[in-house]
């Protein structure tokens, strides 16, 4: 077990929150806290933020949120009042009312941009916010291009803060400088942060990304929702003020209007997920109830059982193996000359190996505390998710987690399915092969050339080369017909096939 602690890392997030949300909560002379007019009507400037970007869905989070008002927008955001205005107009509907049925919440930062009167000086001032707030520390997005949930945002900042040299450099496989950088840029407060360190690129996130299952391993310091980070107790403290709060007690922690309504209206809650994923209920509210949870600190965490573990890892077997776009996408990686049965039966071995590792995991589970018991299956769910992305990093290393790399021997016979494969599918139409074998067909000449890849290592036209930083092995042969040259990774895919007649 790793020793460490997220009190300087929670503390100065909580005190950029605290200043920020009380800055937000004054009431002072507008004149001081709006911002001069700009005129953003109908920008011919597109927004440059990207859709899937952190900040981008933290925004729509934001504005979606029945607790962002024009007052907040126009006065503390320091939009011009036209664009608060017709923000809020469009979120709304007719009604102008949020949280109802007629409300057209923001599905993307490019719907934002269309709204008349908002471009990149409205969309700048939304980022800077946000981001002010803490909102977007741990909220998911695309990174130098690489994708990651909340939850693995969660375990990559815990990892990059937290984790030794020789964790990031060996375990994770990191460049050593890469490694070095992180270590020296401690404490790293954002992914935003993190992706900005130098030799922290692409590769190193997607290598990072896929360590983060053997970093859970340890255990989960941390729970987020809304981009809000809590620990399990503050989090079991907001669910059960969500769920046990009076609507007085709400309303003088500044939860009232659509949001209280939401929240007793929906009782009860089997999670802090499912308030925060209620239409109406964002960072706003979520902030809220972390700071209601200090008066809540006698509720009890969930400390998982034996029985809900087994159940656990069931459950989520079950959903991982059903997962058509995983099995989809390693199909394609594994793909190769000799047809669709090897990948299929290469898959399947390292989903057999995936669902292994997580049955293990849920077991260590047992006797750790969350704030709910959806929590906790979460947990073991996104372990599993995270195997996944490890297996499709980085080819073949991914897939060499879970199975292991074939022998010399094993790769020559792949090597022969694909020399065979490639000659009847590929090589038969070829004018050569017509010339050479009189136009006779593939059953004509199978059982000849068939002898000629069998036997061709006996021959002392033979050689193998090994390339380890490709892993990649190429056998050279040459027979009474055949002269090839074909390469087989360490996984055992067949990914170039070359042949002449002599």
């Amino acid at each position: 077990m790793k020793s460490r602690s997220f009190s300087s890392l929670a503390l100065s997030i909580s005190l950029a929150l605290t200043t920020s949300l009380t800055l937000a909560g004054c009431s002072g002379d507008p004149a001081a806290t709006e911002a001069p007019e700009t005129n953003d009507a109908e920008s011919q400037n597109d927004v440059d933020l990207p859709a899937d970007s952190a900040e981008g869905l933290t925004i729509v989070e934001f504005l979606n949120d029945a607790g962002t008002t024009f007052e907040l927008l126009d006065e503390t955001v320091g939009l011009d009042s036209r664009a608060a205005e017709n923000l809020i107009a469009h979120r709304d509907g007719v009604d102008a009312s949020p949280a109802t049925s007629d409300d057209d919440l923001y599905d993307s930062i490019d719907e934002i941009d269309a709204i008349a009167w908002v471009g990149p000086a409205a969309v700048e001032s939304l980022t800077t916010f946000v981001t002010e707030q803490g909102w977007v520390t741990y909220a998911g997005g695309n990174y130098e291009g690489v994708v990651f949930n909340t939850s693995q945002i969660t375990l990559a900042l815990d990892a990059a803060n937290f984790a030794t040299f020789e964790a990031l450099d060996i375990d994770a496989k990191l460049a050593s400088n890469a490694a070095e950088n992180i270590v020296a840029a401690r404490p790293i407060l954002s992914m935003r942060k993190l992706a900005e360190i130098p030799q922290v690129g692409p590769a190193t996130l997607e290598r990072l990304r896929a360590f983060l299952p053997a970093w859970q391993l340890q255990g989960v310091t941390l729970e987020t929702y809304d981009g809000v980070a809590f620990t399990h107790q503050e989090a079991a403290g907001a669910l059960a003020a969500a769920n046990q709060a009076t609507k007085e007690e709400l309303a003088a922690s500044g939860i009232s209007g659509a949001q209280d309504d939401l929240l007793i209206g929906k009782r009860p809650f089997a999670s802090l997920s499912l308030v925060t994923s209620t239409a109406g209920i964002g960072p706003l509210t979520t902030i809220k109830l972390k700071t209601m949870a200090a008066g809540y600190s006698h509720v009890p965490v969930y400390l998982v059982n034996a029985s809900d573990a087994a159940e656990f890892a069931s459950i989520a077997e079950g959903a991982l193996r059903d997962d058509e776009g995983f099995g989809g996408e390693m199909d394609a990686l594994l793909a190769d000359v000799t047809g669709a049965e090897w990948a299929e039966q290469k898959r399947l071995q390292v989903l057999d190996a995936i669902v292994s590792r997580v049955q293990a995991f849920s077991a260590l589970e047992i006797g750790r505390d969350y704030s709910s018991r959806d929590a906790a299956f979460d947990s073991v769910y996104q372990y599993g998710r995270g195997l996944f992305f490890t297996a499709k990093t980085a080819y073949p290393e991914g897939v060499l987690e879970f199975v292991p790399p074939l022998t010399t021997a094993q790769k020559l016979t792949r090597g022969k399915e694909g020399i065979l494969a490639y000659w009847q599918n590929e090589f038969v139409h070829d004018a050569t092969f017509i010339s050479t074998f009189g136009g006779r067909t593939w059953n004509d000449v199978k059982s000849q050339v068939g002898a000629d890849v069998s036997g061709f290592e006996t021959t002392s036209h033979y050689g193998v080369y090994q390339y380890p930083a490709e892993h990649h092995t190429i056998f050279v042969g040459a027979t009474y017909q055949l002269y090839t040259e074909t390469t087989v990774d360490d996984a055992g895919k067949v990914v170039r096939v070359f042949i002449e007649i002599d």
